[in-house]
């Protein structure tokens, strides 16, 4: 055998057999954030069974956020009822003001120097609620009500409707989206 055709795919192999071991960024308490989805539904039982605590579901894709020992790792994504199990490790920060896809392909920024920002208009979101304390939609919200948790509070259970009221609605306040 040829050592020069041999060594590059052993490397290859290796490093792809490296870059699947989850990093195990241990938080102090020996535990791990991790994202868990399930094939079926949620079962927090199960995962509290393994030591967990759960910190969010997400029902649209049927997962949980959670922190995890890091001994139950392989136990839990050995689980049959869980289709997953990943490193929640990355954070996302925006650094500065900046327009949003969906206001340059409709030329939003051509229109502001005209003055018309949309001030005094009402709209109401129709998605997975609204983070009203946001610092770029807390001075344009004016109520709103879950339907899907049949109360007056609107929070966001997922992110989504908040990025919409964002599109449509967000302060010019030198931060985040115009």
């Amino acid at each position: 055998m040829n050592i020069k055709k041999i060594f590059p795919v052993f490397m290859l192999v290796a490093v792809l057999v490296i870059a699947t071991i989850p990093s195990f960024t241990a938080a102090n308490n020996g535990k791990i954030k991790v994202i868990i989805g399930f094939k079926e539904q949620i079962d927090e039982n199960t995962i509290r069974s393994y030591g967990a605590s759960i910190n969010k579901k997400i029902h649209q894709i049927n997962a949980v956020t959670a922190e995890i020992p890091i001994h139950a790792f392989s136990k839990i994504q050995n689980n049959a009822k869980v289709k997953y199990v990943e490193e929640d490790r990355y954070e996302i920060f925006i650094q500065s003001e900046v327009m949003s896809w969906g206001h340059d392909r409709i030329d939003a920024d051509q229109v502001w120097p005209t003055g018309n920002k949309g001030s005094g208009v009402t709209i109401a979101i129709v998605d997975s609620g609204i983070d009203h304390t946001h610092p770029d939609l807390d001075d344009n919200y004016i109520g709103g009500y879950d339907f899907a948790n049949d109360d007056s509070n609107p929070l966001d259970d997922a992110g989504h409707g908040t990025h919409c009221a964002g599109i449509a609605a967000a302060e010019q306040n030198g931060d985040g989206v115009i």
